[in-house]
This record gives structure tokens, C-alpha cells and sequence, in this order.
């Protein structure tokens, strides 16, 4: 998939040239990026995914923001969906005491 704006990284030099090893996933790859104390302005997130047998869609995503004063701000998503209608759209932000994410 490649276009003026961008393409699929999904050719073997890609992947020599991240030193990603496409059959062995590592768990750097789906660790923390942003390195603390993290700054104003940087985000992460984790997201999860699945469609059921049903036809029910559902997203989950753990975000880092942190704000303009260099607070982190985490919160949860959680979307359900149906042919192509909403069904829930939810966003829980947590304290960010109770917040943790490996490096590693």
C-alpha cells in the first residue's frame, strides 16, 4: 500500500532497518516510548480491538496525555459499535497515582 501521503510499512527492509524481527515480536515493541519526566504536549496510546461472531465491533484504548502544564492526564476509551451505528462511546479519566506502564 503506498501512496503520495504514505504507505504500509510491511516490506523486509522496513523491518531490517527498525530491527524488528517480524517473527518474534519483543517487548520493547508494545512498551511505554515516551521517556519520563514526559512533556508538555506528548501523548501515547495502547488499543485493543476485536469483532465478535455477533456483529458487534469493540475498541479499548489506554491513553497518556500530558497537559500544557506537564501533568499527565490517563484515561480509558471504550467504543461498542454495530453496523456501523455507536452503541457506546465511553471515556474514564483515572488519577494518574494509579497510573503505571513499563519501559520495557
Amino acid at each position: 500500500m503506498a501512496d503520495k501521503n504514505g504507505r504500509l510499512l510491511d516490506d523486509q527492509a522496513s523491518f531490517d532497518r527498525l530491527g524488528i524481527d517480524r517473527d518474534h515480536p519483543q517487548t520493547w515493541e508494545d512498551a511505554l516510548r515516551l521517556k519520563q519526566p514526559f512533556k508538555p504536549g506528548e501523548w501515547e496510546w495502547w488499543y485493543a480491538d476485536a469483532h465478535f461472531s455477533d456483529g458487534l465491533y469493540c475498541v479499548v484504548s489506554f491513553h497518556i496525555q500530558v497537559d500544557a502544564e506537564g501533568r499527565n492526564t490517563p484515561f480509558i476509551n471504550l467504543n461498542i459499535a454495530r453496523d456501523g451505528t455507536k452503541l457506546a462511546d465511553i471515556t474514564t479519566p483515572f488519577d494518574d497515582g494509579r497510573f503505571e506502564v513499563s519501559d520495557t
